[in-house]
């Protein structure tokens, strides 16, 4: 037998199975590449283009009622949001529905996009509730957010409330001998630079008074808080989030004239749910009137 041969063809053949093998790895993670490259693609261009709802909010927001908090704002926030303002712009989104007529239940209004997360709350108050039955002005411990962070999130969907961005409350709330009426100013003492450091991180919340303080906002004023021109006033006595800081018991509300008052938190008031929604859902369609609301995929 001649061995010389026979370890020359092993050779060969062995050779030639490596060389397979590793054009097989090649090709193998050339095709996963090309997926994963496709997928990137695909999750650039969604950011990128309208299908995204905020670049759509903030591609258009000219034209859409949307003012930008940047530092050129007389009074704004100076936070880089976009905030809808005016009497009623086309801010409506359905949230919780995909049926062709948005239920009424399930009809919600964006207050802007703030930190890249698109904040709404709801149309129409869900029910009268006290703040707190304990007489605490704390929210983690109030009655409202036992009953929004868990019977009110549990009535959604998965997919729904998966949505949904846990996100940090500042609670802290201001002095009610605080005398500004200032969006600005209240901005600045309830979340902005000089707020408290006391917050919640969760899912569902409550307007602040500056939410509703800036839906007044021009673009080269901020008002005093009222109910002129106000979106967010639909003359019902609602809660607010804001506690009163140098009470334990009471918190700021909107009167039904759309001013700024506080009482007792074991006082039943109007609540709205409040939350902010993941930035990167798909626009599908809708321009935001209330009889075509915004629609989105989760």
């Amino acid at each position: 037998m001649n061995n010389k041969g026979f370890i020359s063809t092993s050779v060969v053949y062995s050779f030639f199975l490596i060389i397979l093998l590793i054009l097989l790895f090649i090709v193998s993670d050339l095709v996963n590449n090309r997926v994963l490259l496709n997928k990137f693609k695909e999750e650039v261009k969604a950011e990128l283009s309208d299908d995204n709802l905020t670049r759509y909010l903030i591609g258009h927001s000219e034209e859409l009622g949307l003012v930008y908090h940047d530092s050129s704002l007389s009074e704004g926030a100076l936070d880089n949001s976009y905030r809808y303002i005016g009497a009623n712009p086309n801010n409506y989104i359905c949230f919780g529905s995909d049926a062709t007529t948005c239920p009424t239940n399930n009809l919600y209004r964006i207050i802007g996009v703030i930190d890249g997360k698109i904040k709404v709350v709801k149309n129409t108050a869900i029910s009268s509730q006290a703040y707190s039955s304990s007489a605490s002005n704390v929210y983690e411990t109030s009655s409202i957010y036992n009953y929004l962070n868990s019977e009110f999130l549990n009535s959604f969907e998965d997919s729904w409330r998966n949505a949904i961005v846990n996100s940090n409350w500042y609670v802290g709330g201001f002095s009610s001998s605080y005398s500004s009426n200032k969006a600005f100013n209240i901005y600045d003492v309830e979340v902005g630079n000089n707020r408290s450091d006391t917050y919640i991180a969760a899912k569902v919340g409550l307007m602040y008074v500056s939410d509703y303080a800036y839906a007044t906002v021009t673009t080269n004023y901020v008002g005093p808080i009222n109910g002129n021109s106000n979106w967010l006033h639909n003359n019902q006595t609602t809660w607010f989030i804001t506690r009163v800081s140098n009470y334990d018991n009471r918190a700021y509300y909107l009167t039904n004239s759309g001013t700024l008052a506080n009482n007792v938190v074991t006082t039943a008031y109007q609540i709205r749910p409040t939350f902010y929604l993941n930035g990167r859902l798909r626009y599908v369609s809708g321009d935001g009137s209330s009889a075509s609301p915004y629609r989105i995929e989760v």
